[in-house]
């Protein structure tokens, strides 16, 4: 299911107006739009075509157009029904930092598959690829040892600041499997 959202037409769209048109795919889509007074100028949002109600994104579900309460998708779908810090909740933290820096994830994952992409020399990229083979590392050891990680542990590590991050050196996060906790 696409979604489209507010951020990708900034800049396109003339304040004041009243509907836009939008070609995804092979169809054109009319949307309305409404506009919202704030203290830097005026912010725009999607009208859902069914219930008339203002959304930053609207979902493209067959040939219509929904927001998120309209539409039957779930927005928990990557985590219902898993353990949490578990095999599941682990992939799904995963493919949400990859998709941050727009990477491609293959699983299993290999820092060593970025070191000569150009977006190696930028630090939020570098610290992300860390994230990525720490995050492996852990869901190696949740297959193999059928081991959960505590809600802190997966935090800290998400935010690069697990004493482990420091200490060990992104090959020896591949390298070795580390008792996180």
């Amino acid at each position: 299911m696409k979604i489209i959202n507010t951020s990708t037409l900034k800049g396109m769209i003339e304040p004041g107006t009243k509907n836009i048109k939008v070609k995804i795919g092979d169809k054109l889509y009319t949307i309305d739009l409404s506009w919202q007074k704030t203290g830097y100028g005026q912010r725009y949002f999607f009208v859902c075509p069914i219930c008339n109600k203002r959304y930053s994104d609207l979902h493209i579900e067959g040939k219509t157009l929904k927001c998120r309460n309209c539409s039957p998708m779930n927005k928990y779908w990557g985590i219902q029904n898993s353990t949490k810090g578990g095999f599941i909740d682990i992939t799904y933290r995963m493919l949400r930092v990859a998709d941050k820096q727009d990477i491609k994830l293959k699983f299993p994952f290999d820092y060593t598959d970025f070191l000569f992409d150009e977006r190696e020399r930028k630090k939020d990229f570098r610290k992300t690829i860390r994230v990525l083979q720490a995050l492996e590392n852990m869901r190696v050891q949740t297959i193999f040892y059928k081991t959960t990680y505590p809600a802190k542990i997966i935090r800290l590590v998400l935010d690069d600041e697990h004493p482990f991050m420091v200490n060990y050196s992104l090959q020896d996060i591949k390298k070795y499997l580390i008792r996180w906790y």
